[in-house]
């Protein structure tokens, strides 16, 4: 699997993280690879759990469920990233790509 091709599948749901880092653990792995690997696990575990904090607030107030659209959010980014990957660009996502600086550094 090609370092671009790995990139892409990175971002879509944790399954395809899963499969993009085992995929490529005997090859060389590029910059490219390692950044998107790095930015779409973060990208996963920040949606996970803003998803689990809009169902708790939602549960407690209902008048809150409204944050669920929250989750577009990360649609979004997701598809930013994608394109990043298509792209072969070394962008990191908008707004929450430096959040995972100097942090998942397992990712080698």
């Amino acid at each position: 699997m090609s370092n671009k091709i790995a990139s892409i599948i990175s971002y879509i749901t944790i399954i395809g993280w899963l499969i993009a880092y085992f995929g490529t653990q005997n090859q060389s792995r590029n910059e490219l690879l390692k950044l998107h690997l790095k930015q779409s696990f973060g990208l996963a575990i920040l949606g996970l759990l803003s998803g689990i904090a809009v169902n708790v607030i939602s549960s407690i107030v209902p008048f809150l469920s409204f944050l669920s659209f929250l989750n577009l959010a990360f649609l979004a980014f997701m598809v930013i990233g994608i394109l990043n990957a298509n792209s072969e660009k070394m962008e990191k996502l908008p707004v929450i790509g430096n959040l995972f600086d100097g942090k998942l550094d397992f990712i080698k």
